[in-house]
């Protein structure tokens, strides 16, 4: 493959453009074609920074070897089929037209004048396939090769949540196994965290690294990030890359740019223990390998990094972008509520009365299988909320069943709870009735029952199904925030919406959960009568919320990277008793449909923003809803959905 290569390639763009590949270029490109050439290995992983060939040595060339020197299909995996398009173009299509192969590219269909990319089938028989990790599993199973090339690696189960089956990676790999030993996978990505795949297969594999021999003592080393210095005690940017240098680790004795390339032309390999019983080269190349870039740039980026208000931001893209690293997060706990301390958060009102001025009652539901928990919450204008009341309410599934058992105990709680509870100081001649119950939908036994229960309930307006979507489940699904409203989104709301689901003639509320669990916490964190606080009914008993506030700190918030996401906000188990914790999120986000907001915004401002609320779906047929035809979703008051005043 090097002397195909050297021979056939013609470097598209970069420093050498126009001009044919060569190995000294980038030294380390010899050591990783060199080790697919020995046969001593059929699977090859390469980790690299951004920009210094990575892709064109781990991925196209041996892409455009086995299509062209061979005459052999290929299939070449990425994340997602967008990304298909963009490599074509990008990287596969100007390396093939740059060479000689360049009249074997197809005149007509697929690959020749642009639009979606999926097989491309060249003038000598081969063919490119693409193959994503999103989509239907299905997609993956039909399509068998001998090769099968990977790019951008770490993204794969980024964009796989809804698979059920292996990793795509796995499933993409797995169209090999027919040709035994013979198969040959290539992989390439940057390191994103030691969790992603690319630094597993790395270390899993021959894991070798690059070892340079010092001229001035003789010895082997590995040039890594500590080995760049004199940058350090810079005042300025242009000092940092006037002082910055490569030092051997070894007799700490300087390296200019010509010895370190020298060095690197002379570089020889050294595997990891136990690598002669695996069938992986692994390679990895940092910015100490990377001829395009000299010390003193990379001085200068160190300097400007160690500076930049982002710390965080510019750790990792040093981490990932220049020393082929992956990046280690602080994982700790954001903010631990404790369970005492909320227990305390009582005021004078007795279990059964609203504080005066709430102006919505909302209820969540939680439903298992024998019993369901709801908590019942009202709320001011400033998203001051205070639990009235809360329980749990059998569910006879073992004598009768757990879809009818399911729905008498739905009916009985909403004909119970219909009566509404007393205002403080107005008892029951004006009560605070529910304006919004959303009732988790999320329990597949009984999710079909809960679309006929709120159906049946005022047309589905005031009681709803609800479900969230977060990192703290058994299937980890993100919460996919849509954009506009149409014929299926009907509502936005902060971090949830209604979705249509036309067979069941209701719209289902998708809330991300993490973020509503962490509004719960700030809530019960929140100092009382500053705003926004949450308070719980008076009982005389001081145990009398132990279970409660056990149950709303069972999970524990945490911030974690995430590739392609960035710093999120994750949740993790510490009991699995956390139904509380479920029903006042609920709550909370339904309040915000009502109209609670914690920052309430003037006359005017952002009206040109906010989208027309859509009309009732025409699911609904039938039901007879008390809401005048052509106004659309309104507030459970009739005032429109995005409040604009609050006078």
């Amino acid at each position: 493959m090097l002397k195909f290569a050297c021979d056939e390639i013609v470097l598209p763009t970069g420093v050498y453009r126009g001009e044919r590949f060569k190995a000294h270029y980038q030294p380390f490109a010899r050591l990783f074609l060199d080790a697919i050439d020995s046969g001593r290995w059929n699977r090859f992983v390469a980790v690299g920074g951004t920009q210094s060939g990575k892709t064109l040595v781990g991925c196209v060339i041996p892409c455009l070897y086995h299509l062209f020197e061979i005459g052999e299909d290929v299939i070449f995996g990425v994340p997602d089929m967008s990304m298909a398009k963009d490599k074509w173009e990008k990287s596969i299509y100007p390396a093939i037209r740059a060479s000689r192969y360049g009249a074997l590219i197809p005149k007509t269909g697929a690959g020749s004048r642009g639009g979606k990319v999926e097989a491309i089938s060249f003038e000598n028989g081969a063919t490119l396939r693409f193959m994503s990790a999103g989509g239907d599993d299905k997609n993956r199973s039909g399509y068998t090769s001998r090769v099968c090339v990977f790019t951008e690696v770490d993204g794969y189960d980024e964009a796989s949540d809804a698979s059920r089956e292996a990793s795509p990676v796995d499933q993409i790999e797995a169209r090999t196994e027919s040709f035994g030993e013979r198969k040959r996978i290539y992989m390439e990505c940057t390191a994103s965290l030691e969790k992603g795949r690319i630094w597993q297969e790395l270390n899993a594999g021959t894991n070798s690294k690059i070892m340079l021999l010092c001229p001035h003592c003789g010895g082997r080393m590995a040039l890594e990030r500590e080995n760049l210095v004199g940058w350090q005690d810079a005042k300025s940017p242009r000092e940092a890359k006037e002082k910055a240098y490569f030092a051997c680790p070894l007799c700490a004795h300087s390296l200019s740019e010509e010895e370190r390339y020298q060095a690197n032309l002379d570089a020889v390999l050294e595997h990891r223990e136990g690598w002669e019983h695996v069938d992986t080269f692994s390679l990895r190349w940092n910015a100490g390998n990377n001829m395009f870039v000299p010390a003193s740039l990379l001085g200068q980026k160190e300097w400007k990094a160690k500076y930049e208000d982002n710390e965080e931001n510019a750790e990792k893209r040093m981490l990932q972008f220049s020393w082929a690293q992956p990046y280690k997060p602080d994982i700790q706990s954001i903010h631990h509520l404790n369970s005492a301390l909320i227990e305390q958060r009582m005021s004078n009102l007795p279990r059964g009365i609203a504080p005066r001025g709430s102006k919505w009652l909302t209820i969540g539901v939680d439903l298992g299988k024998r019993f369901a928990t709801w908590a019942a919450i009202a709320w001011d204008a400033e998203y001051n909320g205070h639990v009235v009341d809360y329980g749990t309410f059998e569910i006879a599934s073992d004598s009768l069943g757990i879809e009818r058992a399911t729905m008498i105990a739905l009916r009985e709680f909403a004909d119970a709870v219909s009566v509404g509870w007393k205002i403080d100081g107005q008892g029951y001649s004006h009560p605070i009735k529910v304006s919004q119950g959303w009732v988790d939908s999320g329990f597949t036994e009984s999710a079909q029952v809960v679309y006929e229960f709120c159906r049946e309930r005022e047309g589905g307006q005031v009681w709803r199904p609800c479900k969230g979507y977060g990192t703290n489940m058994d299937i980890s699904r993100w919460y996919n925030r849509p954009k506009t409203t149409g014929s299926i989104v009907k509502v936005i709301g902060d971090e949830y919406h209604f979705a249509l689901i036309p067979a069941q003639g209701v719209l289902l509320v998708e809330v991300n959960s993490d973020y509503w669990k962490s509004f719960v916490h700030a809530r019960f964190s929140t100092e009382i009568g500053t705003g926004a606080a949450m308070t719980l009914y008076f009982s005389p008993d001081r145990n009398a919320h132990k279970s409660f506030a056990k149950q709303l700190t069972a999970e524990r918030k945490f911030e974690e990277y995430t590739p392609g996401k960035g710093l999120i906000t994750k949740w993790e188990t510490v009991s699995r008793a956390n139904h509380a914790l479920d029903v006042c999120y609920m709550a909370s986000a339904a309040a915000h449909y009502c109209g609670a907001r914690i920052v309430a915004r003037p006359v005017g401002q952002f009206t040109s923003l906010a989208p027309k609320p859509p009309r009732a779906p025409r699911a609904y047929s039938g039901v007879v809803s008390s809401q005048p035809r052509g106004r659309g979703f309104t507030l459970p008051d009739g005032r429109p959905y995005f409040i604009m005043n609050r006078s």
